[in-house]
This record gives structure tokens, sequence and C-alpha cells, in this order.
């Protein structure tokens, strides 16, 4: 069994797309590739704090929540004006000082670390064959754990990135 673990920290961890594998295509490209692809969209955990050797494959699941792929936590809620409170000044309405305002996130629980996790079974038949995990895109500071390994991080939002494994 392989175990991928997913952690965000310090901001929302948002999946825009697809964790998979892709083949290529084109007119260029056989009909026939050597590659296969899998989504992995379905029976993801996840959850809503950081805990300690959060990338162990052996962890008490209990309290996690089963997700599917997209998944915002974020939308979630609670949502409130604290959430985005800011004091800034705005010099182009003539204001002399700055003033509290909020709304740039709609009131967003936007802030905090969100696990993920997903288990795999690879068939003997594929073990030792070279992998890769590509996502279509995630929230900042994503980090990528594969059976308790660090496997690579991305710290920008909404792109896409991939991981050999």
């Amino acid at each position: 069994m392989t175990g991928i673990g997913f952690l965000s920290k310090l901001t929302r961890l948002s999946f825009i797309g697809w964790l998979f594998y892709i083949a290529p295509f084109s007119p260029g490209f056989a009909q026939t590739s050597p590659r296969n692809s899998m989504a992995l969209q379905t029976n993801w955990l996840f959850l809503h704090r950081d805990i300690p050797d959060g990338a162990k494959n052996e962890l008490n699941e209990q309290n996690w929540q089963k997700v599917t792929i997209p998944h915002d936590w974020a939308i979630s809620g609670p949502f409130s004006k604290e959430n985005d409170l800011q004091k800034v000044q705005v010099t182009e309405d003539g204001e002399k000082t700055p003033m509290v305002r909020s709304g740039r996130t709609g009131g967003l629980p936007y802030t905090g670390v969100g696990w993920y996790r997903k288990h795999l079974t690879i068939p003997a038949e594929d073990r030792g064959k070279a992998f890769s995990l590509e996502f279509d895109g995630a929230m900042s500071h994503a980090k990528v754990f594969v059976n308790n390994q660090f496997a690579g991080e991305w710290p920008y939002g909404y792109a896409s990135f991939s991981f050999p494994i």
C-alpha cells in the first residue's frame, strides 16, 4: 500500500484539478502508449489542522473527513468579517490615516494547515515501474509525501506541478 500525504501550511489548500498520471496525446503519438493514467479524485481523507508526523503511513484516521477532489476547505466556513481584517490607508481616496477594513477574501477562513491523505495499492506486476504524481493545481505551500518520504514541494498556487515517486 502506498500512502500519499499532502500538507499546506499557513494558507488555505484548494485543489482545482485532479491528481493523476497523464498519458501523452497528440496526432504525432502512437495510439498505444506505454504510459497509463489514473485519476485519483475519490476516497481522499482530509484534516483541517496540523498534526505531528502527519506524513506517517500509520495514523489514526478516525477523525478525518472523507472528501473528493477538487476540494476547498475554506468554503466550509466559518465565514466572518474578522477573518480578513486589515488596517489600510487608501491614499487614492484622499485618506490621511489608515482605517480597519475587511472584504479582501469575502470572510473566508483562509489560514491554517490542511492535510490530505490517499491510500493506493500498486499491483505486483507494476512494482519497479516508474510513477509520477501530477497535480492540476493546489493552493500555495503544498508539500507532498509518499510512504512517509518527502517527494517535493510547490510554493505557488493554482499551477500544475508533478513529482516522480
